[in-house]
């Protein structure tokens, strides 16, 4: 319940392990501040409900595996100041937006070996057994886009609009874009059982919703007020 669960800032080889990081909330509220750090380890952590799971800029030779990232506003949000970061094992699981990136060459990794990370929203198949899908996962869709361009689109995140033009985007992608490409999707969470027992873990998305319904409310507020006060003035 802070504004940022934990600042880690100017640091080399820093291991973070077994840590909560739960409902750090707020305008740029993250769970984990990750800045101008290097050769570190975030292994074996539950990022829940935060506006930000984990923020990374300026950081380098850094090791994210098997975190547990769930129900975030933003999942994980790497700037393009990083670079030679290893993400892997990790579970993405139904954050508003699972990755923010903001360049359209990322100098991370995003798998180790043949293994990637686990995506609640990956599609693909496993035809091989080999517990990875069999297409890549690409995170980021034009709806993303434009929420990193247009602040303001976030407050439509869970409505049809937003799922309409994700569905468009992926039969017809069109926009150039950041995204993450992970080449090893893996098919099974191996992570969030042990944190999650028990948790309730619809807040984000019932935040989201709230939200979003909030937001109607007061723009249709307003597009009456505009109408009277034109009537009203333009006699």
């Amino acid at each position: 319940n802070n504004v940022s669960g934990a600042a880690i800032m100017f640091s080399k080889r820093i291991n973070m392990e077994q840590n909560i990081f739960e409902n750090n909330r707020g305008y740029r509220a993250f769970g984990m501040f990750f800045q101008t750090v290097e050769d570190s380890i975030v292994e074996n952590n539950l990022f829940f409900n935060n506006s930000i799971g984990i923020n990374s800029d300026l950081s380098r030779g850094n090791i994210f595996r098997k975190n547990t990232i769930v129900q975030n506003d933003i999942g994980m949000e790497v700037l393009g100041s990083n670079w030679d970061d290893v993400i892997y094992e990790n579970s993405f699981i139904d954050n508003l937006q699972q990755v923010l990136v903001n360049e359209i060459t990322i100098n991370d990794q995003w798998y180790y070996g043949n293994r990637g990370n686990y995506w609640s929203d990956y599609s693909g198949i496993d035809i091989e057994k080999d517990g990875t899908g069999d297409t890549e996962h690409h995170s980021g869709s034009a709806f993303d886009f434009f929420m990193y361009k247009y602040p303001h689109f976030r407050l439509f995140v869970e409505s049809p609009t937003a799922k309409m033009l994700q569905t468009v985007d992926k039969m017809f992608p069109v926009i150039e874009r950041a995204e993450v490409v992970d080449p090893f999707p893996l098919l099974e969470d191996l992570n969030s059982r042990a944190f999650l027992e028990g948790m309730e873990t619809e807040t984000s998305k019932k935040a989201g919703m709230i939200t979003f319904l909030v937001s109607l409310v007061v723009v249709l507020l307003s597009i009456r007020l505009l109408v009277r006060l034109s009537t009203r003035f333009g006699r």
